[in-house]
């Protein structure tokens, strides 16, 4: 497998995508001021609380989904956001969105400790597994989430933290998208409890978490089509996936690159069908494409869409 920069370039991604990628700033919409009071605040490390977003005028007696975000390496909920642009679609459609923020490892940076291979540089040890299923707790005890519909999307190191997930917490989360990332390496590592429908995404000229698999100070991640193909199994699905039609969702390749815009639908989409509990397996390819791809509105949508067409059973 072909290896990938040293994560020491990702400070380069998230300083980048502070300024560069769009959309509206943060929101704490629904969320107290109060760092004690917040959701997630009795679990983990020291760390900023979650952006918290409900959409105005819900009827708190109708659950709604529960959309989780995680940033990649040295971002954070706000940048993660401007990269996203996730709440227009939280308040037309209709779904609690919150941005967690990773805690700060001993360089100060914020990180998910995700898998072996990203992202806890420092060796801090801290259990973001837990951490995140207490948010979730959290989050269900004091808003009208529909247990069935609890979903994650996370970027880079956000991405290895939502296989993190879905390792550990199958019986809560419903579906995953990652960006840019991948799952764990060692298939022992990951044993859900049931099936949880995973889409990655991920663009063939990745830099820093190479397509074709790599490894971050000696750790092994594996390609995006072995992540796919794992799932695929502990989600015992067909063996043969199915080729559906590309999707145009990628403006730029990459946000840090002047390369021309890439045209038509650069995503092919390959998906395993048949898989246990009516979930799925997909990889959206995005041909070109790096580490920070230029998302169209499209993109969002597309995302959203996968996520609440798998509700647990």
């Amino acid at each position: 497998m072909r290896p990938v920069r040293s994560l020491g370039a990702v400070a380069l991604v998230a300083l980048v995508c502070a300024g560069a990628c769009g959309g509206p700033g943060p929101s704490t919409g629904g969320s107290d001021a109060d760092q004690s009071r917040q959701p997630g605040s009795s679990a983990g490390a020291a760390r900023r609380p979650p952006d918290v977003y409900v959409p105005p005028g819900h009827d708190s007696r109708v659950p709604l989904p529960l959309v989780i975000l995680l940033h990649g390496y040295q971002s954070s909920s706000d940048k993660v956001e401007r990269y996203f642009d996730l709440q227009p679609a939280a308040t037309r459609i209709g779904f609690i969105y919150v941005r967690p923020n990773g805690s700060k490892d001993r360089s100060g940076d914020q990180f998910w400790n995700a898998t072996d291979a990203c992202c806890d540089l420092t060796g801090t040890g801290v259990d973001d597994s837990a951490y995140l299923a207490q948010l979730i707790a959290d989050l269900e005890a004091r808003y009208p989430v529909d247990p069935r519909r609890v979903y994650l999307v996370g970027h880079s190191n956000g991405g290895f933290m939502a296989y993190r997930m879905a390792c550990d917490h199958a019986d809560r989360i419903a579906a995953i998208v990652s960006l840019a990332g991948a799952t764990i390496a060692d298939p022992r590592r990951c044993t859900p409890s049931t099936a949880v429908s995973v889409l990655e995404v991920h663009g063939t000229a990745d830099d820093l978490i190479a397509y074709t698999g790599g490894s971050i100070r000696g750790h092994q991640f594996p390609a995006a089509t072995v992540t796919v193909k794992d799932w695929a199994r502990l989600d015992r699905c067909a063996t043969d996936p199915i080729r559906q039609p590309a999707l145009d969702l990628i403006e730029q390749p990459d946000v840090r690159s002047s390369a021309p815009p890439l045209s038509g639908a650069e995503t092919s989409v390959l998906a395993y069908p048949r898989c246990a509990a009516t979930t799925t397996v997909e990889l959206w390819t995005i041909r070109g494409g790096g580490h920070i791809p230029g998302l169209t509105p499209r993109f969002t949508a597309e995302v959203i869409d996968f996520l609440l067409a798998h509700p647990k059973p």
